[in-house]
């Protein structure tokens, strides 16, 4: 039986409670660590959501951040850098999150001179479009530092 699966997208602002909850349960299940206080340490983004039988089974955040690269770190760029890319363990490999990323995907291309995001699974990113960067970037965080990304 196909359940049909539909996606939203949401600023954190918009997110009740209940909802930013069930996100952290999600990331929690999917990373085996506690999230609860990771919302704060990132901020404000949009959340890009894969919603099957009321519940959501895939998620992805996309924060608005300045990348610095080149040599001396001289070019900044406007970036949707991704971050919490999850998706329920017993669900993964379903398409769930690569349906979120696609959709991720447009938005940046839409809004943002570049998407960037930080992984160990270059293989599931590079399979939707996303190339790997080999140089150095820094990234001005939502406090307004600048490190190492």
């Amino acid at each position: 039986m196909n359940v049909a699966v539909r996606l939203l997208a949401a600023q954190t602002e918009e997110l009740g409670v209940d909802r930013l909850d069930e996100l952290t349960r999600l990331c929690e299940a999917a990373f085996g660590e506690p999230f609860a206080d990771t919302w704060e340490r990132v901020g404000p983004g949009l959340h890009v959501m894969a919603e099957a039988d009321g519940r959501i089974v895939a998620h992805a955040m996309i924060v608005d951040r300045r990348i610095f690269l080149g040599h001396e770190m001289d070019v900044a760029l406007d970036a949707g850098y991704v971050e919490h890319v999850a998706t329920l363990p017993e669900l993964q490999g379903a398409g769930h999150g690569a349906s979120v990323m696609r959709d991720v995907g447009r938005i940046i291309g839409d809004e943002y001179e570049l998407g960037a995001l930080a992984t160990g699974s270059n293989t599931f990113y590079e399979r939707l479009g996303w190339e790997t960067w080999v140089g150095p970037t820094e990234v001005r965080t939502a406090d307004g530092e600048r490190v190492r990304s």
